[in-house]
C-alpha cells in the first residue's frame, strides 16, 4: 500500500516517492487535516463548487418549470432526470475509472457539465428555452455525473494516501451538506435578483472555475505506485470483472449490501418530509424549511466528526450510526409534535451522515485500487434506484397513512442494523 504525503509549500517534493502507510491521523484538531493536501484542497474547493451549482441549478430549474408548465408532474419529471442515466451509465463510469487517467476523466466531466449549464443559460436569455429542453440538459448532467464520481472517489486515496481517506471522504460529506443547506438559498436571492438566465450564468462560471481547479492536480502516474494501467478487456468484462471481485470479498459484499438497504430506508424519508409537516405537524412551508435546515446541520456534525475518528471500532460506528437514524425515525412516528421532530431531526441528519461517510470509507479502504472506480459505482446505483424506493413509500404514505410507514421504516432499519451487529463479525470488528 502506498501513502502520498503532502502538506504545505513542499508538495511536489514528495511526487515519485513511496512512503510506509502511518498510523490513521484522528482527533478535533486533525478534523480538517487532508485540507492541508494542497492537491486535495483544490479536488475539495473543485467539488464544493460543482455540486454547490447543482443544488442552485435545482431551486432555479425549479421554479423555471413550473413558471413554464404549471404542471407538477413536468416538474417531478425534469427533477428526477438527473438520477435516471446513474442507473444505465454508473457501472460503465467506474470501468472507465479504472481504465483511464483519472484527472483527466474528472476534468472532461465538468466541462462537459458546464457547457450543458451554458446551453441552459443561453436558451434562458435568447428566449427559446422548453421544459423538454431543460430535461435534456438534465439528463445529460447525469450522465456526465456517472462517470465524474467514480474518479473523483477513486482519485482520492491516491492523493492523500490511505491513512487519510477517511478524514477526505468525511470532508467530502461535509461540503456536500453545508451546499445542500447554503446553496439552495443563495440560488432563490439571485433567481429573484437576475431572474433564471442569471443564476445558470453564475453556475456555470462555477464549473468552469471547478474544472480550473483541478489542472495543477497531478495525474495518477505522477502519484507514488499507481496502480492503475490501461485495461486489455473489454468494457463489459471490465464490468464483470468488477462486480465479481465484490461478489467473491463477503466484507465488501455485506458492506455495499448494508449500505442499499440502509439507504432506501432511510432516504425516502428526507425527500417526502413535506408530508410529514403537512399532514403530521400540520404546519406551513417555513417548518419545513427549518427541518431541512436541521437534518443538513445533523448531518454536517456528523461528518466532522468522522473526519475526527481514529481508525478504532469504525464498524461498530458505522451500525450505530444507523442505529440512530431508526431511532429518529421511530420517534418522529411515534411522536406527532413539532417541537420533537425538529430535535430528532437533527440526529437523524447525523446518524445518516455517519453511516454513509464511514461505508464509503470502509469499502474504499478494503479494495484494491485497479477496483476502486467500479466499486464506487455500485455505490451510485443507490441513486438511480432511490426514486422507485421514493414512489414504493409515497404509495404506501397514502395507503396506510405517514405515521404507521414511517414505523415501519424505522422498524427495518432498527432489525438490519440488528442483524448486521451480530451476524457481521467483521463489520463490527473493522479499524
Amino acid at each position: 500500500m502506498y501513502t502520498f504525503h503532502a502538506q504545505g509549500p513542499g508538495v511536489g517534493q514528495d511526487r515519485g516517492k513511496t512512503h510506509m502507510r502511518g498510523p490513521p491521523i484522528y482527533g478535533w484538531r486533525h478534523t480538517f487535516s487532508s485540507l492541508a493536501n494542497y492537491d486535495f484542497l483544490r479536488l475539495w474547493l473543485s467539488m464544493v463548487l460543482l455540486w454547490g451549482g447543482f443544488y442552485m441549478q435545482s431551486v432555479a430549474r425549479g421554479l423555471l418549470v413550473y413558471d413554464i408548465t404549471e404542471s407538477s408532474i413536468i416538474l417531478g419529471l425534469v427533477s428526477a432526470g438527473g438520477s435516471l442515466p446513474l442507473g444505465v451509465f454508473a457501472l460503465y463510469g467506474g470501468a472507465i475509472a479504472d481504465r483511464m487517467d483519472r484527472k483527466s476523466l474528472i476534468q472532461i466531466g465538468h466541462g462537459a457539465i458546464a457547457v450543458t449549464r451554458l446551453v441552459g443559460a443561453v436558451s434562458i436569455t435568447m428566449g427559446f428555452v422548453t421544459w423538454e429542453l431543460l430535461l435534456v440538459v438534465s439528463v445529460l448532467q447525469g450522465v456526465f455525473v456517472a462517470f465524474v464520481n467514480p474518479a473523483l472517489y477513486a482519485i482520492t486515496p491516491q492523493i492523500v494516501g490511505q491513512e487519510k481517506l477517511g478524514n477526505a471522504i468525511a470532508l467530502n460529506t461535509a461540503a456536500l451538506s453545508t451546499a445542500a443547506l447554503a446553496a439552495p438559498a443563495v440560488g432563490g436571492v439571485l433567481y429573484g435578483i437576475v431572474g433564471p438566465g442569471g443564476v445558470y450564468y453564475a453556475i456555470t462560471a462555477m464549473a468552469f472555475l471547478s474544472m480550473a481547479l483541478t489542472i495543477s492536480i497531478p495525474r495518477p502516474k505522477d502519484l507514488v505506485d499507481p496502480t492503475v494501467s490501461p485495461a486489455t478487456t473489454g468494457m463489459m468484462s471490465g464490468i464483470l470483472e468488477g462486480l465479481s471481485n465484490v461478489w467473491l470479498n463477503p466484507l465488501l459484499l455485506a458492506l455495499l449490501v448494508y449500505g442499499l438497504v440502509s439507504n432506501h430506508l432511510a432516504n425516502p424519508f428526507g425527500i417526502l418530509l413535506p408530508v410529514v409537516v403537512v399532514d403530521v405537524y400540520h404546519q406551513e412551508s417555513e417548518a419545513y424549511g427549518l427541518l431541512i435546515s436541521l437534518m443538513g446541520l445533523g448531518a454536517l456534525i456528523g461528518s466532522l466528526v468522522v473526519a475526527s475518528l481514529g481508525g478504532k471500532r469504525r464498524g461498530l460506528i458505522l451500525v450505530m450510526g444507523s442505529f440512530a437514524s431508526g431511532t429518529a425515525l421511530l420517534l418522529v412516528a411515534s411522536v406527532p409534535l413539532y417541537i420533537v421532530g425538529a430535535a430528532v431531526l437533527v440526529v437523524f441528519g447525523f446518524g445518516n451522515a455517519v453511516h454513509l461517510t464511514l461505508s464509503q470509507t470502509l469499502v474504499l479502504e478494503n479494495v484494491e485500487d485497479r477496483f476502486r472506480g467500479r466499486t464506487t459505482s455500485i455505490f451510485m446505483m443507490n441513486a438511480a434506484l432511490m426514486p422507485f424506493s421514493v414512489l414504493l413509500v409515497a404509495f404506501a404514505f397514502d395507503a396506510l397513512g405517514a405515521r404507521p410507514t414511517m414505523g415501519m421504516m424505522a422498524t427495518g432499519l432498527l432489525v438490519t442494523s440488528m442483524v448486521v451487529l451480530t451476524t457481521q463479525r467483521r463489520i463490527r470488528e473493522l479499524n
